[in-house]
């Protein structure tokens, strides 16, 4: 493993990672500035817009709830998510289950999810409805509001965080802390996981890959993924890196197609096994 590139300005440490982009030592309590550029000006109106209307339904800040996480699992629906949702039934159990993206509208009712995690500013993100389970929400305040609000309306819970502000947009936010989500929900459950004393965090179907080429896409083994998943995965590896040099804590993921440099790959049959260890036994 190469030696990471870390920079200190703003107060704050910064890892880099591909695509010159950098993540920022959350993990640290100095004031919070994403010093990358991952807001088109273009989409700045509507982010505000999102913003007021969030404001006026009624959110209860995130910064003003204290939960406790300290085995947390995050579901997306990536590479055979259906296939592999029935072991979150053991998982449950001994850990949080934290699901993001489309996960939540494919869910088996029978498994429980403990929260859900939304940041997605467009409409396309309706689709991430579900028909009859709604668990908890965390919502960023710049999700998109129809959401938001068919979500309360089938008695949802939603509570709201304010991402990281950025030296070109800082949005109307004013909670006591923020959250470094880079535009993805995955960084946003790190991010909230840390928040809430998490001691280990595992990744369930976190990846975006697909077994037939399509334009655009990138071989990865046997499989193909598109060059922004890459980033995206680069985003989340190095969220990571911020809690692995911390001997209180470990990751792990179960996508056996890609590395993460600060996770470890779990076989699904020793999943289970995962949170029953100590840290200190791995």
């Amino acid at each position: 493993m190469e030696k990471p590139i870390i920079k200190k300005t703003n107060s704050n440490e910064y890892l880099l990672i591909s695509n010159n982009l950098w993540i920022r030592n959350f993990t640290k309590s100095n004031f919070p500035i994403d010093i990358n550029n991952l807001i088109n000006k273009e989409d700045y109106p509507l982010f505000l817009e999102n913003e007021l209307r969030n404001t006026k339904r009624n959110i209860i800040n995130i910064d003003s709830e204290r939960f406790i996480i300290k085995n947390c699992v995050i579901v997306s629906d990536g590479y055979k998510f259906k296939e592999k949702m029935p072991l979150l039934k053991e998982i449950s159990k001994n850990a949080t289950i934290v699901g993001v993206n489309g996960s939540l509208a494919q869910w088996d009712s029978s498994i429980r999810m403990d929260y859900y995690v939304v940041n997605n500013p467009y409409k396309e993100c309706l689709y991430y409805l579900p028909s009859r389970y709604f668990p908890p929400c965390i919502a960023s305040s710049r999700t998109n509001p129809d959401f938001i609000f068919k979500y309360q309306n089938r008695r949802g819970r939603v509570y709201k965080y304010e991402p990281t502000p950025n030296n070109n947009f800082k949005g109307y936010g004013n909670s006591s802390w923020f959250v470094d989500d880079y535009r993805n929900p995955i960084c946003a459950a790190i991010n909230l996981a840390y928040r809430f004393q998490a001691e280990k965090i595992f990744l369930f179907c976190c990846d975006e890959l697909f077994e037939d080429e399509r334009p655009g896409s990138e071989k990865v083994k046997d499989v193909y993924m598109y060059p922004q998943h890459k980033i995206s995965k680069s985003l989340i590896d190095g969220n990571l890196y911020w809690l692995s040099i911390n001997d209180n804590f470990i990751a792990g993921h179960n996508t056996e197609k890609l590395v993460y440099e600060n996770a470890s790959y779990i076989k699904d049959e020793e999943l289970f096994d995962f949170f029953k260890k100590e840290i200190n036994e791995f």
